[in-house]
C-alpha cells in the first residue's frame, strides 16, 4: 500500500466516504464479483461493450462496488465518470433533464491522473500528440500555415471514422476549431469549444454566434454524442469509457408511467447497443435496489423487454452465483467477513497514525455484537459499521487508557438479548477456537 493510498483510505473513512484509491486494501467478500468485473473490463478494452446492473439492499455496498470498478478502470487505462440521477437529471426528458445528465457525465469524467477538466485535458493531450508528429521536421514552425494545414489534415484523417456517427462531423469540426484556437492562443474560442463539447449551450443561436455551428447537444441527441465521446477517448489512447449511474431510485420514483417507461426505454436502448455491438469500448453500470429491478408495477420488470433480458439465471441459489450475467446481486457480508474487515481497519489505522493499539479479536467481536444489539430490527449496514468503528479507533488512539468495553457501555450491551445473539455467539466461538 502506497502512502497516497493510505492517506486516501483514512481521509475517506474519517469522512464516511469510499476511498478514491487503495480500495482493495479494505475489500472483503467480493473477490468473485471483482474477478468477473476485471474480465468484463478486459473484454471492453478489447472492443466489446457491456451494461451491468448492480443490485443490492440498502447498505450492501453498491456504491463501494462502483468505486471498485472505477479503480479497476483507472488501472486498465479507462476514462471514468459517475453520475447520480436526481429529479433534475434523467435519461429521457424534454425539459433539459437528459442534456443535464450528459453535462454531468462530461463534468465528472476522470482518469488515473486527471480529476478536473478531464475532457479538456484529454483534448489538449491528443492535440499535442498530433503536433508532435511533425515537430521533428527541420523547418517545423507552428505558426506556419503549411504545418497548421498538415496537422488539421492529419486530425481529420484520424477522426474520419466519427463522421459515420450522428454528431461525429460536428464534433470533429469543433475539435478542428479548438486546434486552431490552441495554436493561435485564442483562449475564449477554446473555452467555447469545450462548452459545446460539454453540452452547455442552451440554444443553437448562442452556439452559432460563438462557433458558427448549427447543432448543439440536446435531450434528443445527447446519447449519440456520448457514443462519439467514447470513440474519441479511445482515439486519444484510452482503453474505453466507463459510466457509473447511481441513485437510479429517482427513475423509479417518476410518478407518470409514460415518462417512467420512456426512461426505461432508454435503459433498454443502452443495454441493446452495448450487448449487440452497436458501440465499442463502453462499460455502463446502473446501481439500484431489488425493488428498482423487480417491482412489476414501477421497477425495470414493469417493462417487459427489460424483464426478459434481466431475469436471473434460474440455476442460481444456495450460495451459487453467476456474475457473468447482466445483473449482479450483492449479498450482505457474513459475520466472519465483517470481522476480517475490521481487523484490516485496525491495521490501517495503526499504520497511518504510527502506533500500536491494544485492540484484540475479542474487542472486535464485542464491538460487532454491540452494533447488532443496538440497531432496531437488526438493520445494520456495512457503511455504518465502518464509520462507527473508525470513529471508535480515533477515540481509542488518543485515549489509550480507555478500553472498548468502557467506551461502549458494556453493561447495556451484555445484558441485552435479541434474536441474533445466539447466531453471533456461534460464529464468534469459531474465531475463538482458531
Amino acid at each position: 500500500m502506497t502512502n497516497t493510498e493510505l492517506n486516501d483510505i483514512v481521509t475517506a473513512l474519517n469522512s464516511g466516504l469510499v476511498p478514491r484509491s487503495g480500495i482493495e486494501n479494505i475489500m472483503v467478500g467480493r473477490e468473485d464479483v471483482i474477478e468477473q468485473i476485471s474480465k468484463d473490463l478486459d473484454n471492453v478494452r478489447n472492443g466489446l461493450s457491456l451494461t451491468k446492473f448492480i443490485i443490492g439492499k440498502y447498505g450492501t455496498g453498491k456504491s463501494f462496488m462502483q468505486a471498485v470498478i472505477t479503480q479497476k478502470g483507472y488501472a486498465k487505462n479507462f476514462v471514468v465518470s459517475k453520475v447520480d440521477f436526481s429529479p433534475y437529471r434523467r435519461l429521457y426528458n424534454n425539459d433539459g433533464m437528459g442534456r443535464a445528465t450528459y453535462v454531468e457525465i462530461i463534468k465528472n469524467m476522470t482518469t488515473k491522473t486527471s480529476t478536473n477538466n478531464t475532457i479538456e485535458n484529454i483534448i489538449e493531450m491528443w492535440i499535442s500528440n498530433q503536433i508532435s508528429i511533425f515537430s521533428s521536421e527541420p523547418d517545423f514552425d507552428l505558426t506556419n500555415e503549411k504545418y497548421i494545414d498538415k496537422i488539421v489534415s492529419n486530425i481529420k484523417k484520424e477522426i474520419k471514422d466519427m463522421d459515420t456517427c450522428f454528431g461525429g462531423t460536428d464534433f470533429s469540426d469543433v475539435l478542428t476549431m479548438y486546434l486552431k484556437s490552441y495554436i493561435s492562443g485564442d483562449s475564449e474560442k477554446q473555452r467555447n469549444c469545450i462548452k459545446w463539447i460539454s453540452g452547455e449551450y442552451p440554444n443553437i443561436s448562442s452556439a452559432k454566434s460563438d462557433l458558427g455551428v448549427s447543432v448543439i447537444i440536446t435531450d434528443q441527441n445527447y446519447y449519440e454524442f456520448l457514443k462519439v465521446i467514447c470513440k474519441f477517448v479511445v482515439l486519444a489512447g484510452y482503453s474505453g469509457f466507463i459510466i457509473n449511474f447511481d441513485e437510479v431510485v429517482n427513475l423509479y420514483k417518476i410518478s407518470l408511467k409514460t415518462m417512467r417507461d420512456k426512461n426505461y426505454e432508454m435503459i433498454l436502448r443502452i443495454f441493446n447497443d452495448t450487448i449487440q455491438g452497436d458501440i465499442h469500448n463502453l462499460f455502463i453500470t446502473f446501481s439500484g435496489t431489488p425493488q428498482f429491478l423487480e417491482d412489476e408495477f414501477k421497477g425495470l420488470f414493469s417493462y417487459g423487454a427489460l424483464k426478459r433480458r434481466l431475469s436471473s439465471n434460474k440455476y442460481e441459489g444456495n450460495e451459487l452465483y453467476d456474475y457473468s450475467q447482466p445483473v449482479i446481486k450483492l449479498r450482505s457480508l457474513t459475520n466472519e467477513e465483517i470481522f476480517i474487515l475490521l481487523k484490516k481497519l485496525v491495521s490501517i489505522h495503526e499504520l497511518y497514525y504510527k502506533y500500536n493499539s491494544n485492540i484484540s479479536d475479542d474487542d472486535i467481536i464485542f464491538f460487532i455484537k454491540e452494533q447488532y444489539n443496538n440497531l432496531e430490527n437488526n438493520k445494520i449496514t456495512i457503511g455504518e459499521i465502518i464509520r462507527d468503528f473508525f470513529g471508535l479507533l480515533n477515540v481509542l488512539q488518543k485515549n489509550p487508557q480507555i478500553t472498548i468495553k468502557q467506551l461502549i457501555n458494556s453493561d447495556k450491551v451484555e445484558n441485552k438479548e435479541d434474536k441474533t445473539k445466539s447466531e453471533l455467539d456461534n460464529v464468534f466461538d469459531r474465531f475463538e477456537s482458531m
